[in-house]
């Protein structure tokens, strides 16, 4: 029975109750504070759900949510972001985490055949989304059994990141399960060359265990038979009430009139709350759960989710034809609101009161269909009085909604549509699902006919994204009374109106406390408003005139692809086989464990830093009172407590800000608690005292300033090739520009980790997230005062990389300092925000160019300098300044080239290396200016770079370096050839002759590589310890860190070639600087053949102690076992180190070999609101011999699709006050490509490392340059179309949707937006 009517005390349960993997959970007073992720890896161990962001953006925490629908016994799952959820939430619900569908510790040979399947298809690398992707899907397997279609797919991992994989072979795992799937159940085709061809590498021709949803855990019986009590609890600074009726509702919130009410709590009731609150959850009230459908229209309860809106409205649709507009527009449009996950649990009523996480009621994608649809809310206060406000009145802006002091949203009323009613919705976000929304809108229009004449009776429009939604009246008015084929002539008064309507507003004066984005440009937000009512005029005039509509809905196709690689060979061994990545089956299975997982110890403390407010200071003090007063709060410590304030090596880089501010987020201090919250808490109540100084913050304002680093002598500033004035000056074309290409924010998926453990003898055992353990032990060593040798540092995996864990030591010193002052373990894992605030992105570059050329395209000459913005410190950007002078050159021969770098100082935090380190950014470049001569020339862009290509025997500028084994050329053509490029270069054209509003682009470009820097050799060394054991088995410790790129497998296929044995005998344990002091760094898609060469060294060493034995009368027949076991008897060595310092052949030589490669993109681009799709990507790499095809297919189509990202969606953005916009959108599965093709050359072979292998960790990603020059054809395209010149049209990267529309032109909507020619100049001679 509900029995909270009465507010009685007593009559509150405080032991929440609910099931995880069938097991009865119960927890007394639980804080109310905690998340469900955090009580089940904190609470139950059960580490499988990850802690990727705490926003619900990224899905590693998802698991599986089943409950009864209101007033039924109908079980229904749903998938929700356990760091959302809060655990309060979860009473009298059953919960179902990644290891409740299988474990390989119980049973090896029984884990879920969906965790099989990504294992299988080679579905992760670094593994930390893994869980997460598996659990989004299982709950939609057991939400359509047997009725799932492939066309499903895409959209169920719309609140699902991964780094890595690029994505493809994780649709096509799930894909698998489809009951119209097109994976492939036949072996592999083998061509007359002997390479493979596969549709999934790793599921073609595999026995698939087939899924029985029938074996699957039931619903725990408890819960349909026991009705859950009303529930509350308290915690330091929250209470929470959970009550079970409407009336409950009423009585708390008379009693608590501060009370804050949630619902989903997608708004995170989890949040660090630094004062007392009482919350009132309306989530289990019944009266607030109801969906029905009445005399005039729907009715949503307050309490329901977006998702099961959406579904009810759906069916409510599918029995109201005729009236349905309304219904159905929802029902499609609100799929774009937040993710899966994130929809599973926010309320219809929370998004109308809050709007978007980021942008407030301004971006809320919700608001505008509920106004133009005229709905209503229905409020109640707590003297049981209701009122009934319309959605279009209850919204205020700067999220204030008309809500009297205990009133609350207790349903939502959605009138039915009248017939001939058309309704649409439109977001226009930088990336499509899953995305804050820069312009969001909703139209409606009544027609009435009159002798089969149409005209508009009613007109409704609203938009949102540059004030809060509201509607466009002066618009309305002059649209009604209209003839439908009178619109189009009005445009342009209409368009008038629209931006006279929707001016440029001050969001954060009206919502300071909201966090808002960096906006858009106006013309860019206007653009897209006159281009929404554009559409729609465009679908009502195809229904009234009964044609094709021009701008159908987007639904995301299904991804396809084909991989291609050369097989093994008998006798060769483990190496080039397609081995899985040694741990997948463990990712899968949410066993793989990360520093975060890390079993700690009942005496471990917490820590939390303490962020420096702006962007330059002097700092003056801070005042802890407040914080060390706080509850459970041990100690705070800053840069006075450190021997020596440093962060990084080879640079004085601070840990901690000394005597002054340096950029704004800059660590000042940690904080250390007893518990997590505890710590978060009182960090946010450390005041910071400080004296502002003006900041520096782009690379202009440092030109402007003359701020910049002097050379650093390691690293190279210039390069030079002949007489680059002269060949200018004699030159028949001359082009010049400026060219801009932005930072990118890691956003690897794991937050920086550090678990510091005080040792007996006074040192410390330290687990980090890093990809130097090494060079962490030394800084620590230097920072703390002690001698390396009492210094442990271990690192077991790392959830990516990419470079940013690579030198970024704040984290891990601030949890080291701590716990050697405290004598206690101390762990700090830092949340998504601080992690991106601190740890710096890949730094922005700005190039200014001149180059010559013949009239036909033959280049002669290319001088340029190129800025790089190194923030605050210059550790790691002139190193990679010098890669994007040496890479600027790309794969084309420059008779003459002149190259400078300059780094800026500014008050940024300090930029890191990037996947790539500098050598993307030279590539891109030198292919827009490519890019830039062909269009100014009218040639073909892909002839002018065919021309100018590398031959075997050139050579390079980068110390003219002569080329060998080169196999540029074969790429190309076959990339040519694969891509049928100059057949779908005709087919492109005849499309943008036929279509006015998109257009198709189509680009190929090559790429040359240069790996193992000379420049940076002396980072490339490392020692590895190989050792037989006793029953044969071998331990093989190495210097490599594996975060996904598959070192672990390729050292074990190795291992096990050299040594004769099966790879299932090698195993390789964690980093740890005690086994291997001179591991290096991971990095530069050098660690493999590094540690390989290790590896291999000890390995040879056994094998040579051993064949006297082996060769022996006594051995012959006999296993390894017996040889192992004999040679111990025998007291033979079985335990050796190898050494890897890679030597370079040549004096001259800049890099120990070259990876070659060639991609072409084709996509379509809507020039109404810039936004592209990638229709088809074809990419030719040179792989040398791969060690192992899968890992290498992944690591490439991973490396595309993060250049592909960082070009077109990866917008970093600084404000003038140097604070980072942290709302940063990476490509998701809708974002790649719609067919997939990755080649490996045939016959590749490398003189210059282990077994002929190349390093293919970020070579692809140049070729990801395809991208943004597909979108730039296009554009010309669509300008040719307008009679506009773009023959010096430089656009830079990346090339977002704003930056694409605001290039196109005026499309002939008149006044939409103009964009005129970039910052460039050309002369013929």
């Amino acid at each position: 029975m509900e029995k909270d009517a009465k507010s009685a005390e007593q009559e509150w349960s405080n032991t929440l109750v609910f099931f995880v993997n069938g097991d009865r959970v119960e927890v007394d007073n639980p804080d109310p504070s905690l998340s469900l992720s955090e009580y089940l890896r904190d609470g139950l161990a059960l580490t499988s759900s990850k802690v990727g962001c705490g926003q619900g953006l990224c899905g590693a925490c998802t698991v599986m949510v089943s409950e009864t629908e209101p007033g039924t016994n109908n079980v229904k799952h749903r998938s929700v972001n356990a760091c959302l959820f809060p655990v309060v939430h979860a009473h009298h619900k059953a919960i179902t985490t990644l290891e409740g569908l299988g474990t390989t510790i119980k049973d090896k040979k029984n884990i879920h055949p969906i965790q099989e399947r990504f294992s299988m298809a080679h579905a992760s690398q670094c593994g930390f989304c893994t869980p997460g992707m598996v659990m989004s899907f299982y709950t939609l397997l057991r939400n359509n059994p047997g009725t799932l279609t492939e066309e499903m797919i895409k959209q169920n991992v719309d609140g699902n990141y991964c780094r890595c994989t690029g994505y493809r072979p994780i649709l096509d795992a799930m894909r698998s399960f489809t009951n119209n799937s097109k994976i492939s159940t036949s072996e592999p085709e083998v061509d007359s060359t002997g390479q493979v061809t596969t549709q999934t590498i790793g599921l073609d021709g595999a026995k698939l265990h087939p899924l029985d949803l029938s074996s699957e855990k039931i619903f725990p019986p408890y819960l349909l038979t026991h009705a859950p009590s009303p529930f509350k609890a308290s915690g330091d600074v929250v209470t929470f009430y959970a009550p079970r009726s409407l009336s409950g509702v009423v009585k708390l919130a008379q009693e608590n009139p501060n009370a804050v009410f949630v619902s989903g709590n997608s708004r995170k009731l989890v949040a660090v709350a630094r004062q007392p609150t009482t919350f009132i959850s309306l989530s289990s009230v019944a009266e607030l759960q109801n969906v029905s459908l009445g005399d005039d229209g729907a009715v949503i309860g307050g309490a329901v989710s977006i998702s099961r809106a959406r579904d009810a409205l759906g069916k409510f649709a599918d029995s109201s034809k005729g009236r349905d507009a309304g219904f159905r527009a929802i029902q499609d449009h609100w799929r774009w609101i937040a993710g899966t996950q994130v929809r599973n649990i926010a309320s219809v009523a929370g998004s109308l009161c809050v709007g978007h996480i980021w942008g407030g009621q301004e971006s809320s994608d919700a608001i505008p269909l509920l106004v133009i649809t005229n709905s209503e809310v229905t409020l109640l206060n707590t003297k049981g009085e209701s009122r009934v406000v319309k959605v279009e009145d209850f919204i205020k802006g700067g999220n204030k909604v008309d809500l009297k002091e205990g009133e609350f949203i207790v349903s939502i009323r959605i009138p039915f549509s009248q017939p001939n009613e058309f309704v649409n919705a439109y977001k226009q976000s930088n990336r499509r699902v899953s995305s804050y929304s820069d312009v969001t809108g909703a139209t409606r229009f009544l027609l009435t006919e009159d002798s089969g004449k149409f005209k508009i009776k009613e007109a409704s429009l609203c938009f949102g994204g540059l004030v809060a939604a509201k509607r466009a009246t002066k618009t309305e008015a002059a649209l009604v009374g209209l003839d439908v084929s009178e619109i189009t002539e009005k445009l342009p008064s209409l368009f008038s109106l629209l931006k006279e309507e929707y001016p440029e507003e001050d969001r954060k004066e009206k919502a300071p406390g909201q966090q808002y984005p960096i906006v858009a440009a106006l013309e860019f937000r206007q653009a897209i408003i006159c281009g929404f009512l554009f559409k729609s005029v465009s679908r009502l005039l195809a229904h009234v005139n009964d044609t094709e509509n021009d701008f159908p809905l987007y639904h995301a196709p299904v991804t396809v692809g084909r991989q291609k690689y050369t097989p093994p060979t008998d006798g060769e061994g483990e190496v080039y086989k397609p081995h899985r990545h040694h741990t997948g089956t463990l990712h899968a299975t949410g066993e793989a464990i990360y520093g975060d997982d890390i079993e700690t110890t009942k005496h471990t403390l917490y820590a939390a830093l303490v962020l420096a407010p702006v962007a330059h200071a002097k700092l003056l003090g801070v005042d802890t009172e407040a914080a060390l007063a706080m509850k459970g709060v041990v100690a705070y410590y800053d840069a006075k407590d450190l021997v020596l304030n440093i962060c990084e090596p080879l640079t004085r880089s601070e840990s901690f800000a000394g005597t002054e501010i340096h950029y704004h987020s800059q660590p000042v201090g940690v904080v250390v608690a007893n518990t997590k919250k505890r710590a978060e808490r009182a960090a946010l109540a450390v005041k910071v005292k400080y004296e502002e100084l003006p900041a520096i913050v782009s690379i202009k304002d440092a030109i402007a300033a003359d701020s910049f680093y002097p050379a650093n002598p390691m690293f190279d500033h210039k390069t030079e090739r002949g007489d680059v004035e002269a060949a200018l000056k004699d030159a028949p074309v001359t082009i010049e520009g400026e060219f801009e290409i932005g930072g990118a924010i890691h956003w690897y998926m794991e937050p920086h980790t550090t678990y510091a453990i005080p040792r007996e003898d006074g040192g410390l055992f330290v687990h980090a997230s890093t990809q130097g353990p090494a060079w962490l032990q030394s800084v620590l060593g230097l920072a703390l005062g002690l001698p390396m040798k009492d210094i442990v540092v271990q690192t077991k995996r790392i959830g990516g990389g990419f470079g940013g864990k690579a030198t970024c030591f704040f984290s891990h010193i601030a949890a080291a300092l701590a716990a050697h002052k405290l004598g206690k373990p101390v762990k700090l894992t830092l949340d998504r925000h601080t992690d991106m605030l601190i740890t710096g992105p890949t730094p922005p570059h700005f190039f200014k160019y001149k180059l010559g050329a013949t009239n036909d395209g033959k280049i002669l000459g290319l001088d340029f300098t190129v800025y790089t913005n190194s923030g605050a410190a210059a550790m790691m950007p002139p190193m990679m300044l010098g890669e994007t002078l040496h890479h600027a050159d790309n794969a084309y021969n420059w008779p003459t080239f002149r190259g400078k770098g300059l780094v800026a100082k500014t008050n940024l935090p300090p930029t890191r290396p990037y996947r790539g380190a500098g050598v993307p950014q030279g590539v891109l470049f030198v292919e827009f200016v490519i890019d830039h001569l062909a269009t100014k020339l009218g040639i073909a862009p892909h002839l002018v770079r065919e021309m100018n290509l590398l031959k075997q025997g050139d050579t390079i500028v980068s110390h003219d370096q002569v080329i060998e084994d080169n196999t540029l050329r074969n790429a190309w053509f076959q990339c040519r050839q694969q891509a049928d490029f100059d057949q779908r270069r005709k087919e492109v054209d005849l499309f943008n002759a036929a279509n006015h509003y998109k257009k198709r682009g189509l680009s190929i470009v090559p790429s040359k590589y240069g790996l193992m820097a000379k420049a940076g050799k002396a980072f490339m060394k490392t020692s590895a310890m190989v050792s037989i054991l006793a029953d044969g088995t071998v331990l093989c410790h190495h210097g490599g860190i594996e975060m996904g790129q598959g070192i672990q497998i390729k050292m074990s296929q190795i291992c096990a070639t050299v040594l004769g044995v099966d790879i299932s005998q090698v195993y390789i344990p964690a980093q740890n600087v005690e086994n291997i002091p001179q591991g290096g760094v991971t990095g530069g898609s050098a660690t493999t053949e590094v540690n390989g060469m290790a590896v291999m060294a000890a390995c040879e060493t056994l094998k040579k102690r051993l064949e006297p034995l082996r060769n022996s009368d006594a051995m012959k027949g006999k296993s390894w076992p017996e040889l192992i076991m004999t040679a111990g008897f025998m007291r033979i060595d079985l335990t050796a180190t190898g050494w890897s310092a890679p030597e370079y052949e040549a004096d001259e030589s800049a890099f120990k070999y070259f990876v070659w490669g060639a991609g072409a993109t084709e996509v379509e681009v809507d020039l109404l609101s810039g936004t592209h799709s990638v229709l088809r990507v074809d990419i030719v790499q040179d792989a040398g011999r791969s060690l192992n095809p899968a890992v290498d297919m992944g690591q490439s189509e991973g490396a595309f699709v993060q250049g592909m990202g960082w070009f077109t969606v990866e917008d970093i953005k600084f404000d003038s006050q140097g604070r980072l916009d942290v709302n940063y959108d990476i490509p998701m599965a809708d974002n790649i490509p719609h067919q997939y093709n990755v080649s490996f050359l045939a016959g590749g072979h490398n003189s210059h490392s282990i077994f002929s292998a190349k390093g293919l960790g970020e070579p692809p990603l140049c070729l990801a340059s395809s991208v943004p020059l597909a979108i730039k054809d296009a554009i010309v395209a669509a300008r040719r179309e307008q009679g506009v010149d773009s023959s010096d049209l430089v656009i830079s990267a990346p090339l977002t949707a704003e930056q694409t529309r605001l290039h196109v032109g005026d499309l002939s909507l008149a006044h939409i937006a103009t964009q005129g020619a970039g910052t460039s100049k050309t002369t013929h001679k």
